[in-house]
């Protein structure tokens, strides 16, 4: 199925509005292929490890499930809020006339959650969208001022909460909720519970990539969409989003990423390669790997941040991530140093990659 990216248009004008005027041109390679991912000019590409992980045995059956939990989500019961009403200190004074908060029930006790920002417009007008998924570091999705939403022009922009929590609830909730579904955790919080990710029916990345998916389905029921392919972008476990839903999603038509997580999730027990920072290796997390969701998605992806020595995250995986990617594609490699989690995309990288996107071409083919 081939679905027209829907964003080539838009680009140069978001670009125009956002993008510093002295902001470095990307370099490498030309993409697509099986052609080596494009460098900067003085950064070296990481080996390809020469051993790599096997897919675990029923992987695409597993994603099937994922999806169809995904599709039992009545998107009559989401429930719509304006997001002035649940933001702090004027985070959402960006957003514009008829944005809204939402919260999509997807299971007993369990919910997807997130704003769309409109921008300015007919009332007539349909417009491309844009969804950006939040990282390992959310806890709390209320806007801020120090954090606020924020919105492109010409497109709608649905930013897409990690856990489902509903926005605008007092401090003491978040770090209650967060409590809850991190303790017990080896090594990090949420993700990193042993017992959970023994069966990958029950690890939690398991719950957020059906959050994810049914949301899609909730944005992708908007009116004011155009129809055509959607733009995924995320960074970290946000990239890693991006990923899963681009996968398993035929509405997909274009990743942009920073630091890719959860990439050749055993590669360290089995081969010796180095750790970063991953949960505790078990064959169930094989499921999750973005090496092998990488292998099922087509439409063109700019990892646009792909860091040689961040401590949690190691370059061998990224590498084989975006080896294992079958469409068009750019990788930039940057000397990183800090940790992954904290390259977090504001919307004037996300303007740039779109620009990166609308390079790479477009086309797309889901599950």
């Amino acid at each position: 199925m081939k679905i027209p990216f829907g964003l080539p248009a838009l680009l140069p004008a978001v670009a125009a509005a956002l993008a510093p005027p002295s902001a470095p041109a990307a370099q490498g390679a030309a993409p697509g292929g099986a052609a080596a991912p494009a460098v900067s000019a003085t950064i070296a590409v990481p080996a390809a490890p020469d051993r790599t992980m096997e897919e675990p045995a029923g992987f695409d059956a597993f994603w099937a499930d994922v999806r169809a939990d995904a599709a039992a989500a009545d998107l009559s019961s989401a429930r719509r809020t304006p997001p002035e009403a649940v933001s702090r200190g004027g985070g959402a004074a960006a957003a514009g006339p008829g944005s809204f908060a939402f919260e999509l029930p997807v299971g007993p006790g369990e919910s997807a959650s997130g704003f769309v920002v409109l921008p300015k417009r007919s009332p007539a007008a349909k417009l491309p969208l844009v969804v950006v998924f939040s990282g390992y570091s959310e806890t709390d999705p209320t806007p801020t001022a120090r954090h606020p939403l924020w919105g492109l022009p010409g497109a709608i922009v649905a930013h897409l909460s990690t856990h489902g929590f509903p926005p605008g609830r007092a401090k003491a909730f978040y770090a209650a909720a967060f409590e809850e579904i991190s303790a017990g955790g080896t090594g990090g919080a949420f993700g990193f519970l042993d017992e959970e990710n023994a069966d990958a029916r029950t690890s939690y990345f398991r719950r957020i990539a059906v959050r994810d998916l049914a949301a899609m389905r909730f944005l992708e029921s908007l009116p004011e969409w155009d129809g055509r392919g959607v733009a995924l972008a995320g960074a970290h476990l946000g990239a890693w989003r991006a990923v899963a839903v681009a996968a398993n999603d035929p509405a997909a038509g274009g990743l942009a990423l920073w630091s890719p997580w959860l990439c050749d999730l055993g590669g360290a027990e089995t081969f010796g390669r180095p750790a970063g920072w991953l949960p505790t290796w078990q064959p169930a997390l094989g499921f999750f790997d973005g090496v092998f969701l990488a292998r099922r998605v087509k439409v063109p992806c700019a990892v646009v941040d792909a860091p040689l020595s961040a401590p949690d995250l190691p370059a061998a995986g990224v590498r084989l991530f975006v080896d294992a990617r079958g469409g068009p594609k750019r990788a930039v490699w940057t000397p990183g140093g800090r940790p992954a989690t904290k390259r977090l995309p504001g919307p004037e990288a996300v303007a740039g990659a779109l620009e990166e996107l609308r390079g790479l071409g477009a086309g797309n083919s889901g599950p």
